[in-house]
């Protein structure tokens, strides 16, 4: 992956976990901010962007929760900054540098 995908993802998910206790939120809580409170994606893409993240690595589920992998960079986005669903449903499995 590139570091301009990773550093979109870094927006994507600080966009709904900035303000969770712990930076972690429940599957339902990351599509409702994602289609009803930022109407970004409809809650069908919502839930298949989650299942692609996390089944890529860059979310990580614990106890219910859905947190960002710990080697991802949450950065709040620049105003006006929009996500592209295409763009993140193609984004490949996290690499870790060793």
């Amino acid at each position: 992956m590139t570091d301009e995908q990773s550093v979109e993802l870094g927006y994507l998910i600080h966009s709904a976990l900035w303000d969770s206790p712990e930076q972690a939120a429940s599957q339902d809580t990351l599509s409702r901010i994602w289609s009803l409170e930022l109407q970004w994606f409809t809650p069908q893409e919502s839930a298949s962007i989650i299942a692609h993240l996390t089944t890529k690595g860059w979310l990580v589920e614990n106890s219910g929760l859905l947190s960002a992998a710990p080697a991802l960079v949450l950065s709040r986005p620049p105003l006006g900054w929009r996500p592209m669903l295409n763009s993140i449903l193609s984004v490949r499995e996290l690499e870790l540098d060793l």
